[in-house]
């Protein structure tokens, strides 16, 4: 599929007062019929919608990646953060959606910062539980090409990366404030919640070889990588690993299991001496304000960009009924991992 800019980027369909209007006058009601295309790949996320009744697919480069029921959101992460859509949303039957612009979102977040961060923690709820489901569909389809590791014991490789360490980094970890230049905010943001953000993280010092976590281990905690590189590895059986991916400076590692509390898919292990900021729950909570808002919505777009990488190696690698091969499948597993810097599509509008 290629981008259209110059297709209509509100849904068209009978439109309605929402029957919240009354407590809600921004949101709007909006039925399609089944078949109907709500939104297009290229076109500018300008609206969020909630399905009230019905159901939705999406679709990217040609294959059905999702679908969206009764009381789901949709279009959350592009609506919150600007850009366009990555993809094609269909009704599969008569659809009733409640809608609201971008721009008026925009004025919720000054005039009324309670529902703005409820709905935004909503949205990121969403996006967080489709990785959780991504992660899943994953593990399915590689069920069969990637020996599963004994449950009852550790395997020989994740006892070693707990003892293996190497050379140390030397000196301080770069200022908190290098790291975060990484993240796609864009000039719009303030400096003021990138400092509380700062101030949240912790440095963590990685010797060359030692791992910053370990596949099957609850991931509570989120990574920005500093300096040096990351392995990214996948056990396969009990004494071999296969290398998802490399990641390097500016690369945020681990916000699925942080936002969900999910297991470690993976191991991450220091190529060279390296050094992280990490947040933890605990630092997290603290968050309060600005800062917490402006994290939660970095977590939404970057989120949003390591699904949509999944999904079009995924759909690209299709053949007809197939499953893709071994190759394609780990490479989305390391899509998922960590986000980089390098592979941003487009900086937040705030």
């Amino acid at each position: 599929m290629t981008d259209k800019t110059d297709r209509p980027t509100t849904p068209q369909g009978r439109w309605d007062l929402a029957p919240e209007a009354e407590f809600k006058p921004d949101w709007r009601a909006l039925t399609l019929e089944a078949g109907a295309r709500i939104w297009g790949h290229g076109e500018v996320a300008d609206t969020l919608a909630r399905i009230v009744r019905g159901s939705v697919a999406v679709w990217v480069e040609g294959q059905e990646v999702g679908r969206a029921h009764e009381g789901e959101l949709i279009g959350e992460a592009a609506a919150f953060c600007g850009g366009r859509r990555m993809g094609d949303v269909v009704a599969l039957s008569e659809v009733e959606l409640s809608v609201i612009e971008r721009e008026a979102l925009e004025v919720m977040g000054r005039t009324d910062p309670v529902a703005y961060d409820g709905l935004l923690k909503e949205a990121l709820d969403a996006v967080g539980a489709r990785v959780e489901a991504t992660n899943q569909r994953l593990a399915e389809i590689s069920a069969g090409l990637i020996p599963a590791p004994s449950p009852r014991r550790p395997s020989s490789l994740s006892k070693l990366w707990l003892q293996v360490k190497g050379d140390a980094p030397t000196g301080a970890p770069a200022p908190v404030e290098a790291a975060l230049a990484s993240l796609p905010v864009g000039k719009g943001a303030h400096a003021a919640a990138l400092a509380l953000i700062g101030v949240a993280l912790k440095p963590r010092a990685l010797s060359k070889g030692e791992a910053l976590f370990v596949e099957g281990e609850e991931g509570r905690e989120l990574f920005l990588l500093a300096s040096g590189e990351l392995q990214i590895t996948k056990a396969a059986g009990e004494d071999k690993a296969h290398e998802l991916a490399i990641l390097g400076i500016g690369a945020l590692v681990g916000a699925g299991g942080f936002l969900r509390g999910m297991s470690r898919g993976a191991t991450a292990v220091a190529r060279s001496p390296a050094w992280v900021w990490s947040l933890d729950q605990a630092g997290y909570a603290a968050l309060g304000g600005r800062g917490r808002r402006l994290l939660d919505e970095l977590l939404l777009v970057m989120l949003r960009d390591q699904l949509n990488n999944v999904d079009i190696l995924l759909s690209r690698a299709r053949s007809g009924n197939e499953d893709p091969a071994l190759e394609v499948i780990l490479k989305a597993m390391g899509e998922l991992e960590g986000w980089r810097s390098a592979d941003v599509k487009q900086t937040m509008k705030l």
